[in-house]
């Protein structure tokens, strides 16, 4: 049998347009479900006021053509207010910029300098427990050039407030601290004029007219990112490819190219495909059997907008080690877990051949250690039976932001063909919040994490998007 030791990871779904026709709203930048109060107005009498101002990347706004023009502004809420909606007077200002680092400072009416005011009127933030979203329709449109943009905002209500503030969905990591991604600041009595720098982005949205009547956009490639070569055994690459036109598509050509240790290449064809429409393509099977590393890349052919146009994703073929995880990607500063509770939290594994499992690897988050907190590897089987259980370990300051190995007591022997669940357990309840896993944002791809308790049973799953 072949031994392996299982990297955990798992994907889950989101968005990056919520329209794809004639009309579209572009989310930038794409969240990374770091869902915060205090990125816009909450609803609550701490955010009476609130300014803002952020740095969204051309990176992040490659799916608005230049010289577009921008008719509407919003945000997704992750949850609205509770109680009742609460009204306020609402200004957004906006600026295109070559700036890829934020350089506004941190003195509101200074970034205010060369902005133009897009919108002052009233926003009303909705109540919600679920996912919803806030746009506004600008008087006179704004024109796009092409590059970075800076968005600022500041807002004012006198209620009536909600003591549960609504959650915005957004970004944490593309813009780290000391400059951050922009720079906000919050008060119950006056407008703010200072504000504080921030890493912390909401996910914008911004709505224009679809100029496009060929635009096919590849959005994520869904492959192992870790494959032993002694499995020996093929598997298939998928890309999660998208009309971004205002117009139906027929007869699109979509091409895989593997370089780098192994060599692979396939093209399926896409007989038509509707205006906003997004289909998972299957390619043929891949079997690489040299161990190193692998380019996989999926495009699709030069059209009105070929910034969109491909997607690249690295693979690595190992002698034991199988992962759906890239392995070049940091797991460590967002995270998962169970709060002050406990569980298990498991994605699943088709095993292709008879093999011996002999272990499990996870990346600890960056979030503050809990003196105590116990953790260990578990598989289960696919109806939730806990099999077996690694050896637990106890995280320490010294563990944040590292990979930590879990090893069964003996090899566990996993049957070809057969689904098999494989994750972590929470063990001892705290009265502390804690997240222990590690994440790295992949908001693509609809696959799923499941929890059980820790004696197993039936699976949950876990809708939020955490990524891998």
């Amino acid at each position: 049998m072949k031994k392996i030791t299982l990297a955990f990871i798992a994907l889950l779904f989101s968005i990056t347009s919520l329209v794809g026709q004639t009309n579209l709203l572009i989310e930038a930048p794409l969240n990374n479900n770091t869902n915060n109060t205090n990125r816009a107005p909450n609803g609550t009498a701490a955010h009476a006021y609130l300014s803002a101002c952020f740095l969204v990347l051309q990176s992040e706004l490659f799916n608005i053509p230049s010289g577009t023009n921008i008719t509407s502004f919003g945000y997704t809420l992750n949850t609205g207010t509770t109680g009742v909606p609460v009204a306020g007077n609402f200004t957004v200002y906006l600026q295109n910029t070559t700036d890829v680092t934020y350089l506004k400072g941190t003195t509101f009416s200074a970034a205010l300098l060369g902005m133009t005011s897009v919108y002052a009127s009233v926003m009303t933030i909705p109540v919600s427990a679920t996912t919803t979203s806030i746009t506004v329709t600008l008087p006179t449109p704004f024109v796009y050039t092409g590059g970075g943009m800076y968005v600022a905002y500041d807002w004012f209500s006198s209620g009536p407030f909600n003591t549960v503030g609504a959650t915005y969905l957004g970004e944490t990591t593309a813009l780290p601290l000391p400059a951050g991604g922009g720079a906000i600041s919050y008060s119950t009595a006056t407008a703010p004029t200072t504000l504080t720098l921030s890493n912390s982005r909401p996910s914008f949205l911004f709505g224009f007219t679809n100029p496009n009547s060929n635009d096919m956009q590849v959005i994520g490639i869904d492959a192992p990112g870790k494959i032993p070569a002694s499995f020996n055994t093929p598997h298939t690459i998928k890309a999660l490819v998208k009309n971004s036109s205002n117009a139906v598509l027929n007869n699109i050509p979509v091409t895989l190219n593997v370089t780098g240790a192994n060599a692979f290449s396939n093209v399926q064809t896409l007989t038509t495909l509707a205006p906003g429409a997004s289909t998972l393509v299957s390619f043929a099977a891949f079997n690489p059997t040299i161990t190193g590393l692998n380019t996989v890349s999926v495009n699709v052919a030069a059209d009105q907008n070929n910034l969109n146009n491909s997607f690249v994703y690295t693979q690595s073929i190992t002698c034991g080690e199988w992962s759906k995880s890239p392995p070049v990607a940091s797991y460590t500063v967002n995270s998962v877990g169970f709060n002050t509770g406990s569980g298990i939290l498991s994605t699943s594994f088709l095993n292709p051949s008879n093999t011996l499992l002999t272990g499990i690897r996870s990346g600890i988050s960056s979030n503050a250690a809990v003196a105590g907190q116990q953790l260990c590897g578990v598989i289960q089987s696919s109806t939730g039976v806990v099999l077996a259980t690694t050896n637990t370990i106890t995280v320490t300051n010294a563990m944040l932001g590292t990979f930590q190995d879990y090893a069964f007591p003996s090899a566990i022997t996993l049957t070809g063909g057969v689904t098999y669940y494989l994750g972590f357990a929470q063990i001892n309840p705290t009265a502390v919040s804690f997240f222990p896993y590690g994440t790295y944002s992949a908001y693509y791809m609809p696959v799923t994490y499941v929890y059980t308790g820790l004696g197993g049973g039936a699976f949950t799953t876990l809708t939020q998007n955490f990524g891998y």
